[in-house]
């Protein structure tokens, strides 16, 4: 079973999806839920802090299994030297 959350900067939760088969990517989960409708829509377009006169539009933190958006950001893989 999956479950796909999303908590603020307070963990607080937001929004919980829990019902898909294990057998489902992240990916797969994600791109079928209310939050993949929200966060592409109006809501997450528009600039909600200003932080020194700089409006800051929201961000959500995620892993490689989730497409890389304006509104999202994951880390990076690098190689060992």
């Amino acid at each position: 079973m999956v479950l796909l959350a999303l908590v603020d900067h307070r963990y607080r939760f937001r929004f919980v999806n829990v019902g898909s088969p294990g057998r489902c990517h992240d990916s797969f989960v994600y791109q079928r839920s209310d939050l993949a409708r929200h966060i592409n829509g109006p809501l997450f377009q528009t600039p909600v802090a200003n932080i020194s006169g700089t409006a800051v539009p929201p961000l959500i933190l995620c892993d490689q299994a989730f497409p890389l958006r304006p509104t999202s950001s994951s880390p990076s893989a690098t190689e060992a030297s």
